[in-house]
């Protein structure tokens, strides 16, 4: 499990010093705060029981410690709704009895309709699904995305990745994994020798 930011504290003090030297500022992007799996490829069975996942830990093993539960029945896939007794207050991004894919980019938040079912289908395929979960680190409800390859047949399908965002209620874009518009130290390097160069030509 990883914690992506928009930029780290090393760059962000080598910025401020640069700035504290030249007088001129460096501006810095907000911090995101996206927790982001890797990719994973975890193995949901082709039965009922299904798979697993605790969003936090990452763990597969416990069911009473889960926060979601693909699985299997006949030809189509099913994601655990909000009856699930340890996530009461889990939705699915769907429709009555579907679960909806979503294209890369797509908001999640409090706003998208959800799945009134218990358990809502995912048609075959690969695609992203949003949902809103009980994170018991912080007690409060947070919205991710998972991307699983659901089998058009019996054969088990895989959960490829997921995501989540560690500020209680904020919204995520599917498939955002928290590594989009990260500094590189070159650049950072860069730009602050630039400044100090700025400085010396005023100074001239």
């Amino acid at each position: 499990m990883q914690k992506s930011i928009s930029l780290n504290k090393h760059f962000a003090a080598l910025g401020a010093a640069a700035a504290a030297v030249t007088g001129v500022g460096i501006t810095q992007q907000a911090e995101a705060a996206v927790v982001y799996s890797g990719v994973v490829n975890l193995n949901v069975p082709a039965t009922t029981t299904g798979l697993y996942l605790n969003l936090v830990t990452g763990g597969t093993a416990v069911a009473a410690a889960a926060d979601i539960n693909p699985w299997r029945s006949s030809t189509t896939g099913w994601l655990l709704n909000g009856s699930f007794t340890i996530q009461p207050d889990s939705l699915i991004v769907g429709s009555t009895t579907v679960a909806t894919p979503l294209a890369a980019g797509t908001p999640i938040d409090g706003s998208n309709a959800t799945a009134t079912t218990s358990a809502a289908t995912m048609g075959a395929g690969t695609a992203y699904y949003g949902f809103r979960f009980f994170n018991e680190a912080t007690a409060q409800n947070h919205f991710g995305w998972i991307q699983l390859n659901v089998s058009g047949t019996t054969a088990a399908s895989t959960l490829i990745d997921y995501a989540y965002d560690s500020t209680p209620g904020a919204a995520i874009n599917a498939g955002d994994t928290g590594a989009g518009g990260v500094p590189e130290p070159a650049s950072l390097g860069l730009l602050a020798l630039g400044a100090v160069g700025l400085l010396r030509r005023r100074s001239a």
